[in-house]
């Protein structure tokens, strides 16, 4: 793994390829990394963090025409090799639903999204970043997943009931950080 703030600010860098032993990478471990414009990633990350990238020509990149090899923008998501979900550009929902297929999402992807106050996660799910849901109206997320996806402590913050597969309440419930959440099952909204 690259640890978190590993090659930050280091202005010199300008392009990288990751290989594919590294799984995660943590928070700002390129930021500021300001002439960082070319970024070759593992195809087989479990963990990374939006803000690993703050300050980059990659980054800024992923917005524009000219995005960076894997990178796709489907309704204001921005993707990475289709089963990362880097974050949102912009939203006004009160619902989110993350689509099938999607197995990360990345640190602060929706942070700041005040309208948001509920999200359905798909069963694909295996790892939910630092602060993911920071600042939203977050009070309910549903989770498909029958295996706890593994979690920062802090991707949500304000939820009150997290709903899972009726057979996965107990998993979740005695699963690290889960734990301390409301936990019950799908079936008692209809799902």
């Amino acid at each position: 793994n690259i640890g978190d703030s590993a090659f930050a600010y280091c202005s010199s860098i300008k392009s990288i390829i990751i290989p594919d032993s590294v799984t995660g990478i943590g928070y700002n471990a390129f930021a500021m990394c300001t002439n960082l414009a070319e970024i070759i990633l593992p195809t087989n990350l479990k963990k990374v963090e939006l803000t690993v990238f703050n300050d980059t020509i990659w980054k800024t990149n992923t917005t524009t025409s000219e995005k960076p090899a894997g990178v796709t923008v489907e309704n204001n998501i921005v993707y990475l090799n289709g089963s990362t979900l880097l974050g949102c550009i912009a939203t006004s929902a009160a619902q989110v639903t993350v689509k099938e297929g999607v197995k990360i999402i990345a640190g602060n992807a929706y942070s700041n999204f005040t309208s948001i106050t509920s999200v359905i996660l798909p069963s694909t799910i295996e790892y939910i970043g630092f602060e993911a849901f920071l600042a939203t109206s977050l009070s309910a997320v549903v989770i498909k997943a029958t295996t706890p996806p593994e979690i920062s402590s802090s991707a949500f913050q304000t939820v009150s009931v997290v709903y899972v597969p009726d057979e996965s309440v107990e998993l979740y419930r005695n699963a690290p950080i889960w734990a301390a959440h409301n936990i019950q099952p799908m079936s008692v909204i209809g799902l």
